[in-house]
């Protein structure tokens, strides 16, 4: 017998946004680590990132794709009573194009051996009621209402998992995953744009990397404390409108991070060289790029292709070129590749946009639907009874000749 494959398919399903790879910036202040430590296999580079998930996914791909063992996610439900302004084809529409672009991402993130799974109601980030027991430890006042307990976490990870490997949460609710996973010697990324990072996400994290955290699993695998996070936010969008109207690179960008964002936008790894001031990354171990926003002369690429060598290529992004065309450049400094920035990437991405969120109020009102004219008289019996009929459905006035 022949199997027949089946699509899913939804109003909009053509539809695809056109992400921008943001770079992500540290604030150390919000960063936290253990006082010393606590055993060898403690770990420091666990990820909080503050930001829209999908744009959060979006800026850890190129790092690491291939690299997690593990994702675990509690989205928001489509209950068909959280959607109020929509009708159900519309509403089934948004919410599974918003959980395609996400699920796109965290397939490219999973290791070839990685899994991914996903909680879809409250029937399981063990009983609920355990859950609220062990959030309302660190958050007496205001107790997190869909928490995932911790030894449902604990199972998932036994199961698809050993200590070291990487573990992803893009909806951390109230930060469950990496807490489970910081006691079991997982590292973890957790992303979440709600202000309850910052209530209850980082209050528990703290409480279990000082060894203060006594519930959820902390008596089964005998935790004690240590290691640490660094948290990251989204940075804002690369490209702007001046007061004109016209695209220009975003002011709040310093040298380092313009370089990165670009690096991260043509497959660059970013590594600044301490003895090549001209390699801000690298693609290869001969493919080179360099930013800047100064107006370059054609004696200065000249300088500047004597030093990247014959056997190395660099490609160079620039506020602009002067006194020779990109055509000669080409000509006469074959290792270099020049490109005009902003230009460069005004067509790459939807620029400026911060919120590609569930949240029902973050989306676009539907259209309202036209309503239907009323229908002609007829003189013949048939029109009687349409008209009577149509006025059972749509009122009265609907059926007045």
């Amino acid at each position: 017998m022949s199997k027949q494959k089946l699509e899913l398919t939804w109003i909009g399903k053509e539809k695809r946004p056109k992400l921008e790879p943001r770079i992500l910036l540290e604030d150390p202040e919000r960063s936290y680590h253990a006082k010393h430590r606590v055993s060898e296999g403690d770990i420091f580079d666990n990820r909080l990132i503050f930001g829209d998930n999908l744009l959060a996914l979006k800026a850890l791909e190129q790092e690491f794709s291939g690299k997690v063992k593990c994702v675990f996610i509690d989205p928001p439900y489509n209950t068909g009573s959280a959607f109020t302004h929509y009708d159900d084809g519309l509403e089934h529409s948004i919410w599974l194009g918003l959980m395609r672009d996400r699920l796109e991402i965290i397939r490219r993130l999973l290791a070839d051996d990685g899994s991914l799974w996903i909680t879809i109601d409250d029937r399981e980030v063990g009983d609920n009621q355990d859950a609220k027991r062990e959030v309302v430890k660190f958050n007496s006042e205001d107790i997190f209402s869909t928490p995932k307990p911790e030894r449902l976490i604990q199972r998932i990870l036994d199961l698809a998992t050993r200590q070291g490997d990487l573990v992803l949460d893009s909806f951390a609710g109230s930060g469950t995953t990496g807490a489970v996973a910081h006691k079991m010697g997982r590292r973890w990324i957790m992303v979440e744009l709600g202000e309850h990072c910052h209530t209850h996400i980082i209050p528990r994290l703290k409480k279990v990397i000082d060894g203060e955290d006594s519930g959820g699993i902390s008596e089964s695998v005998s935790w004690e404390g240590g290691g640490g996070f660094r948290y990251y936010r989204l940075a804002p969008s690369l490209i702007v409108n001046d007061r004109w109207g016209n695209p220009v690179i975003n002011p709040e960008y310093n040298a380092a991070q313009l370089a990165e964002a670009l690096a991260k936008l043509e497959g660059f790894t970013y590594a600044p060289s301490e003895t090549h001031w001209w390699q801000h990354g690298h693609s290869s171990e001969r493919d080179f790029i360099y930013v800047t926003t100064q107006n370059i002369s054609a004696e200065q690429l000249q300088a500047l292709s004597g030093e990247v060598g014959p056997e190395q290529s660099l490609l160079v992004c620039c506020a602009a070129f002067h006194g020779v065309s990109a055509a000669k450049a080409a000509e006469r400094c074959p290792n270099l590749t020049l490109k005009k920035i902003p230009k460069m990437v005004l067509a790459r991405c939807h620029w400026g946009r911060d919120d590609y969120s569930l949240n029902v109020t973050n989306l676009p009102m539907a259209e309202p639907l036209e309503k239907m004219p009323p229908p002609q008289p007829s003189p013949s019996g048939r029109g009687r009874k349409a008209r009577e009929a149509t006025a059972d459905l749509f009122g009265d006035g609907w059926g007045q000749a």
